[in-house]
């Protein structure tokens, strides 16, 4: 049975509740946290959590998983590439979405014409690429011995800026929601998707099984045709050096921001999304510092050494 506690604002200070009331789920019908590291989702969501940790996982599929905002999109479009001999020619005529099965889209916030999400996880394929933000243990207790998984992990200062900006993007948060607000808030482990500090330190604990490729984000961008040789690699399919010199230059974020199959450039059109804000933003290392005063630096930094102690995690700031 799936623990389910329903999250009462009450609990926290009047500045937290100031600031959850300008974002979804809160500003709408509520939150509620599931699972051992309380994962935070809108009421209503926890049958189908119990659906994904039950659904039968193929030993075909490959699994990205991440906290939001730490290279996920990117991720796809590499391993896409890589699983479809780098053609990114027809790679650029097919939307990010159809490339792979998006479990928080799909089955968390969407559900089929009959009103649950049983018929939506069988039409999945033999052959699955899948995303997900759920923390592993929330997912199928037989993934990692079925299925491959690429987890990217990326500095929580980075995630923090990076997730600002898409909920403003995606319009799950109030304009006038400050930075320093929306830092409390996933601090107090309240946004949509939360805890990162839960959900990479699972993945960390599991970094050493041989199905699972733990990759930071810092290290893609230090030196992507080595990321791009270690991720062909662990999916057994090699590439040759002209191949990675193709893809690396696909995925760099100057073509990522110019190419409408990753950068949702039709929901900009029709107005989804916030203007001024986009899908595939900066793609930086170290962003985080024209964002932090010296003062909210210290009380994120004092935050991370309290969830982060003795995990060993070695996180990478530029």
């Amino acid at each position: 049975m799936l623990n389910v506690k329903e999250i009462d604002l009450v609990d926290y200070p009047v500045n937290i509740q100031e600031a959850a009331a300008k974002i979804k789920p809160y500003s709408s019908i509520g939150g509620i946290k599931v699972g051992e590291v309380g994962f935070t989702i809108p009421k209503g969501q926890e049958k189908t959590v119990e659906k994904i940790q039950n659904m039968e996982v193929g030993e075909k599929d490959v699994w990205i998983v991440t906290y939001p905002r730490s290279g996920t999109t990117w991720t796809q479009e590499i391993l896409w590439n890589i699983r479809n001999g780098v053609n990114v020619e027809k790679s650029k005529k097919i939307d990010i979405d159809l490339k792979f099965d998006f479990l928080d889209m799909d089955f968390l916030d969407e559900i089929d014409s009959d009103g649950n999400t049983d018929t939506a996880i069988s039409k999945f394929g033999k052959e699955r690429n899948i995303k997900t933000h759920l923390p592993f243990s929330l997912l199928p207790k037989d993934l990692l011995e079925k299925a491959k998984v690429v987890y990217v992990g990326r500095n929580p200062k980075d995630v923090v800026v990076s997730y600002f900006h898409h909920q403003r993007l995606v319009k799950s948060s109030s304009p006038d929601l400050e930075f320093k607000d929306f830092v409390g808030l996933f601090m107090a482990e309240l946004i949509k998707e939360d805890p990162y500090a839960g959900n990479i330190k699972e993945a960390w604990m599991k970094r050493d099984h041989p199905n699972l490729l733990f990759l930071w984000y810092e290290d893609m961008k230090r030196d992507l045709p080595a990321a791009l040789r270690t991720i062909s690699a662990f999916l057994g399919k090699p590439l040759t050096e002209e191949d990675i010199n193709t893809l690396a230059d696909h995925v760099s974020i100057d073509n990522m921001k110019k190419n409408p199959a990753v950068n949702h450039k039709d929901r900009h059109e029709k107005g989804v999304f916030l203007a001024g804000e986009s899908f595939v933003r900066s793609g930086v290392s170290g962003g985080w510092t024209k964002y932090f005063s010296e003062e909210l630096e210290k009380e994120f930094d004092t935050w991370i050494e309290q969830k982060f102690k003795n995990s060993g995690i070695p996180f990478k700031y530029v």
